[in-house]
């Protein structure tokens, strides 16, 4: 990606952050969390800056990806809540497994997913879950986006019938 191009994508996500943290407020109604929604969307953004394409809307790009973080932490909240491990330290590497600063899971909901789907639906669901659109999963794992919908699907369909709604 140039140099410009990742430039014009950091100015647009600084000049519109306001009109994304109320989007994040729609979703949320808790400032608290629509300011870390606004942070985790921010990232994956500035993370697949090489992705936007001009012509695009970039309020639309990135309201997408806010609305695919929210809808994955939602299900991820249920997971939890449904599995008892509501309040998880994060900082002992006996109870939680961190892949980021942002990321952090139980261990035992952590070792559950991942041994618990195929690897092909394991990470098309945790590249869902991180706001990257089919088409750029499909680049990523060299398949097609309807191939990872059909994952995706299957994945979700696995977990649902494991947690339920």
């Amino acid at each position: 990606m140039k140099r410009s191009n990742r430039f014009l994508v950091c100015e647009k996500l600084e000049r519109n952050q306001a009109r994304l943290l109320d989007t994040a407020m729609s979703f949320t109604k808790d400032i608290a969390e629509a300011q870390d929604l606004l942070q985790q969307t921010s990232l994956v953004i500035l993370a697949v800056a090489d992705n936007y394409e001009e012509m695009g809307c970039f309020i639309g790009w990135a309201t997408k990806i806010m609305r695919n973080i929210h809808l994955n932490n939602e299900e991820f909240k249920k997971v939890r809540k449904k599995m008892g491990y509501d309040d998880i330290p994060a900082d002992d590497p006996n109870v939680a497994v961190c892949e980021n600063d942002e990321t952090c899971y139980c261990r035992d909901v952590y070792d559950f997913i991942a041994a618990g789907l195929p690897s092909e639906q394991a990470d098309a669901i945790s590249l869902a879950f991180e706001g990257y659109s089919y088409n750029e999963i499909a680049n990523e794992v060299s398949t097609t986006p309807a191939t990872v919908k059909n994952r995706i699907h299957a994945a979700r369909t696995t977990l649902r019938k494991e947690f339920g709604d």
